[in-house]
């Protein structure tokens, strides 16, 4: 039985990675009341409702100032974010409890800009995840990093971008699974995750999206490089106040028969 509820948190976790976006449905126009667009970012950030994230990466982009955005994953995994300024943006989600089974899951993840150019930007994130099994025990299972993204645009309309990052984050909880009332507590050693995307503007309100996630960690056995990369592609239709997501993850390193194209990732985001 705790081997069955460590398996359900550790289902989740990739959903609680995903660590980490209204009117004008597929609009091709800037954000409402918002003129003088000029600059490569501020055009894709304008065009896109959902710019802050590719599929399952952050990137280093903001919703912008005084900007709500809903963002629905899988269609249970549910979150919001709000940009505090165009350089600072907070953002909460949650697995739905859909079955008895689902564990708690609370993901917090603000991002700070920390220098603009015209096409470039480059931010701070300090994502925070939880889990915790709410069937049994309470065991709990988290996460606490901090990491650099990376955004660059192409072109005068910024409908090309190459976007990266780096995630180094510790591992916490009740590591033994029982109900001993030991306390949470850090484990020794870090994880690391890198990503590598690229986003392709085929109009104003379609993007191609491609993505790589490679993890890798470190300990008293030294440094390891996981044996399972991701591969995350797919099409955007986006505006100014919606976009849908569409696409496969592909697991490199096991597998994936009968789903050779990958797992298939839908989302949608809101902002207003």
């Amino acid at each position: 039985m705790q081997l069955h509820r460590l398996r359900t948190l550790c289902a989740a976790l990739p959903l609680a990675l995903i660590t980490a976006a209204a009117p004008g449905v597929f609009a091709e126009d800037g954000l409402p009341d918002e003129p003088g667009v000029k600059t490569p970012s501020e055009e894709a950030q304008a065009r896109d409702a959902a710019i802050d994230r590719g599929f399952l990466t952050s990137h280093a982009e903001t919703i912008g100032a005084k900007q709500w955005a809903i963002n629905a994953y899988q269609l249970v995994f549910l979150g919001v974010t709000y940009g505090f300024t165009d350089d600072i943006q907070l953002s909460l989600s949650t697995l739905l409890p859909v079955t008895t089974d689902i564990p708690l899951v609370l993901a917090l993840q603000p991002k700070f800009v920390i220098a603009r150019t015209p096409e470039t930007v480059v931010a701070l994130r300090v994502p925070f995840t939880y889990l915790q099994d709410t069937s049994g025990d309470g065991s709990a299972l988290g996460f606490l990093g901090a990491g650099l993204l990376v955004d660059h645009y192409f072109g005068p309309s910024g409908r090309i971008g190459l976007h990266a990052g780096l995630l180094v984050a510790g591992v916490f909880g009740n590591f033994n699974f029982t109900n001993s009332g030991d306390g949470l507590s850090f484990a020794d050693g870090a994880g690391f995750q890198l990503d590598l995307g690229a986003s392709f503007g085929v109009s104003n309100s379609v993007k191609l999206i491609l993505e790589g996630q490679i993890f890798a960690a470190a300990g008293d056995g030294g440094f390891e490089v996981g044996d399972v990369v991701l591969i995350n592609y797919g099409v955007r239709i986006h505006g100014g106040g919606l976009a849908g997501d569409l696409g496969f993850i592909r697991p490199i390193g096991v597998d994936t028969d009968p789903l050779f194209l990958g797992i298939p990732y839908a989302a949608i985001s809101a902002r207003f």
